[in-house]
């Protein structure tokens, strides 16, 4: 008799990025690689005096799964194992299960863990107390609202969760602020990507479930390598804050985040062909969120996840078994805390004309026999736009206005067609999408009147990859 166990931090984007503070964040992320590298090690064994070193299925993005031997084992573990993680790191939440499992061979494995994500699902639900709970005679951290730990450090009495991080962070010291990632403009972005279909696939998964885990997560690293050279060379800032399985979660520059999401996805696609039974690679989808680099990290973090989320929703409605890679992007303002969903439909109403025109593939796909835009004719609209420098310049401070009514919409049309008489210019907006002409510049999109003009200005807004391109 063996087991299927898994365990799951819950809200990790919440407890990464519960401080805009890079000190803390890095070392929240350097706690969690440390919680998932801590079952990949040789020393779990003897750390909870097992018998068997437990195979590991995933150990990423604050998920564990293994597959344990023996009854006293899988007791040992669930006995101690998630106390000991939240001891390490206060204000976090794990939920955990354990299925029981007739042998270790694939075919269990693979019958039983729907059953095994049911159960941890269910425990999901369930309310768990953390650590840094208190009571109101506690004195408070005036930063966090958590309890001040008896230990004066770092200039003053913290909580204990942030002293955790900022002692985790001391050993990783490349960047202290925000500030040293931000470009010019003092725009930071943050990118989050996740893979399509990856519960469906393990279902029909024929092969080593645990190879294939290892392999995932080595295509993801790989793509993650290639998209960072790519971009190192000409100065790209960054600090990746999730990365593991088919999940990434990163902080960088903002000039050159659409770039590096373009070549991660597409590296994504051809790293993972090399995995069995993946003939023609996995696919994922992305969101970046551009936000100054005083914005609060945590909503930032929310609509990226948001934003990867309406891609891939997108995206399903081509292919509902793998999706193919995509992106969606937005420039966020100081007052806005709402939801993308709401955003955009304040400003269709203000309108009549949406503004979210993605999401855009990273290849050549159809919706209902209509091509759909890609980054690279993005970037080749913004390029035959920002030759002239005027027209960009006239609009990029004023694209708050256009949020707010339909008549400064279509005088920036009108002033456009006339300006922007280059022919490249034409023949850009075309290949982005059927229909779109210098005298037309809006066009029925997913059933709705759609422009992506507003993108092209936030682009120049947030200095991103199309300036950068621009340079070469």
């Amino acid at each position: 008799m063996a087991y299927l166990y898994g365990a799951s931090i819950k809200g990790i984007q919440g407890y990464i990025f519960a401080s805009s503070e890079l000190k803390e964040i890095i070392g929240a992320s350097e706690i969690i690689k440390e919680i998932e590298s801590q079952v990949k090690d040789d020393q779990f064994k003897e750390d909870y005096s097992l018998t068997e070193k437990p195979i590991v299925l995933l150990a990423a993005a604050g998920n564990i799964r293994l597959v344990i031997d023996s009854a006293d084992d899988a007791k040992n573990i669930v006995m101690s194992f998630i106390k000991d993680i939240m001891q390490k790191a206060y204000g976090i939440t794990v939920v955990q299960a354990l299925v029981e499992i007739d042998d270790t061979k694939d075919e269990a494995i693979k019958s039983n863990r729907p059953i095994l994500e049911q159960k941890i699902n269910e425990q999901r639900n369930k309310a768990v107390i953390p650590l840094d709970k208190h009571i109101n005679i506690l004195k408070l951290d005036a930063k966090s609202s958590r309890p001040q730990y008896n230990e004066r450090k770092y200039g003053e009495h913290r909580n204990k969760s942030t002293i955790q991080k900022l002692n985790k962070y001391e050993n990783h010291v490349k960047y202290e602020l925000l500030s040293e990632l931000s470009n010019s403009n003092g725009k930071i972005a943050i990118i989050h990507a996740d893979g399509n279909g990856l519960g469906e696939f393990v279902k029909n998964y024929t092969g080593d479930i645990s190879q294939f885990s290892k392999a995932l997560e080595y295509a993801t690293y790989t793509a993650f390598d290639i998209a960072s050279e790519e971009l190192d060379e000409k100065g790209f800032k960054k600090r990746e804050v999730i990365l593991g399985g088919d999940d990434l979660t990163l902080i960088c520059d903002a000039s050159y985040a659409l770039e590096f999401t373009r070549l991660y996805l597409a590296c994504f696609e051809v790293e993972t062909a090399d995995i069995e039974g993946a003939t023609n690679g996995l696919t994922a989808c992305a969101g970046i969120a551009y936000c100054h680099e005083k914005f609060p990290l945590h909503y930032a973090m929310a609509l990226a996840e948001e934003l990867c989320g309406h891609a891939k929703k997108h995206a399903k409605k081509i292919n509902p078994t793998l999706a193919p890679s995509c992106l969606m992007f937005h420039n966020t303002k100081e007052s806005e805390f709402s939801s993308y969903e709401k955003i955009i439909e304040r400003t269709t109403e203000a309108t009549g004309i949406s503004f979210a025109f993605g999401p855009y593939y990273i290849g050549n796909q159809l919706l209902d026999g209509i091509k759909q835009p890609t980054v690279d004719s993005l970037v080749n609209l913004y390029k035959s736009m920002a030759k002239n420098e005027g027209v960009m310049n006239a609009y990029r401070e004023a694209v708050d206005e256009f949020y707010q009514g339909r008549a400064s919409l279509e005088r920036v049309f009108k002033d456009l067609n006339e300006k922007i008489t280059d022919n490249t210019f034409s023949k850009n907006l075309t290949s982005l999408f059927d229909g779109l002409e210098p005298s037309n510049l809006k066009v029925q999109k997913d059933g709705i009147d759609k422009t992506p003009i507003i993108d092209i200005f936030e682009l120049k807004n947030t200095e991103g990859v199309a300036s950068y391109e621009m340079q070469n």
